[in-house]
């Protein structure tokens, strides 16, 4: 079942040559002005070799050309006001948190029409494309250089990520031993099946969900096979499940849901712990963390509420 749903699957995961000749479409948010006031919209760029999370970040503040009246302008207000974006070197690419100094000049001479576009929201609306353009990480950590008047912007920012699963089921809290069956029998698909506490009108309810998925088309793709299987009924909602880095030598990320934790490496992903299986932490589980393959689970308290080891589980995960 695994290698049916995943062959098929993993035609929507974008193939990225290792070589500098690969053209690479990046779609990066930037405060561009109109006539209406800073609009933060998305500006399409190419540039040759692996798409990096720093080449991202660092167009944020570039020149841009978009078609105005058939004049193509440079609309970027970060660029027009001079700011510009630096990270440190180094590999970034497994990091939880990106590091990035925006640079704002002491003195910014503002030419026309720009007189009364206020530097103050050009910064925070800077800011927030930043941020958004720093989704291949959890965390962007926010170093302000020049300007002393804008250092009160300067922390670790949660970046937003925007993530799909198939949503095939709703049970009130009061039947939550059916919703556990109906979970168990979704398992042999092989794909990250969760629970998700939602509360609705008052009333308390378990919803059963289905994959992590980048796109709505990859999600309605898979949804589309499991339904030839299952015969469920399905809609398409939003993923907020944040992954943590498990391995960095072996790039593998953990994700954790309502009813346990899993490991994910490119397009397979295994079960670590299934904390239905223990009813008396379901509730209590907050954090994780994995040291020397020991995975360990503690309260919001900080309390260690349990300890297992996953040697064998990676090594079943690396192997696909």
């Amino acid at each position: 079942m695994r290698n049916l749903i995943l062959s098929f699957v993993i035609l929507f995961v974008p193939y990225i040559k290792s070589d500098a000749t690969h053209e690479a479409i990046l779609e990066i948010s930037q405060p561009n002005w109109t006539e209406n006031g800073i609009v933060e919209s998305k500006t399409t760029y190419l540039r040759m070799g692996n798409y990096m999370a720093k080449t991202q970040i660092g167009l944020t503040t570039e020149k841009n050309l978009i078609d105005v009246g058939g004049e193509t302008k440079n609309r970027n207000l970060a660029n027009i006001f001079g700011l510009k974006v630096k990270i440190p070197p180094g590999d970034i690419s497994l990091s939880d948190t990106v590091s990035v100094n925006l640079q704002i000049p002491t003195n910014i001479n503002v030419p026309n029409p720009y007189k009364n576009v206020s530097i103050n929201e050009v910064v925070k609306s800077t800011i927030n494309c930043l941020i958004k353009n720093s989704i291949s990480h959890n965390y962007c950590d926010l170093k302000i250089n020049g300007s002393e008047k804008f250092k009160k912007y300067e922390k670790v920012y949660f970046t937003p990520k925007i993530k799909y699963s198939i949503q095939v089921k709703a049970f009130p809290l009061s039947e939550f031993e059916n919703a556990i069956s109906y979970f168990n029998s979704l398992k042999d698909l092989d794909l990250i099946v969760y629970l998700e506490n939602a509360t609705v009108k008052n009333e308390e309810f378990i919803r059963i969900k289905i994959g992590y998925f980048d796109t709505v088309r990859e999600a309605r793709f898979t949804a589309s096979l499991i339904k030839k299987i299952k015969d469920i009924e399905y809609f398409i909602t939003y993923c907020d499940l944040r992954t943590q880095t498990i391995s960095h030598k072996d790039k593998i990320l953990g994700l954790k849901t309502y009813s346990g934790i899993w490991a994910v490496r490119n397009t397979s992903s295994i079960e670590l712990y299934d904390f239905t299986k223990n009813e008396t932490i379901i509730n209590d589980v907050y954090s994780y963390n994995n040291y020397k393959n020991q995975l360990s689970i503690y309260s919001r308290n900080g309390n260690k509420l349990d300890e297992i080891p996953i040697t064998d589980k990676l090594k079943m995960l690396k192997g696909n």
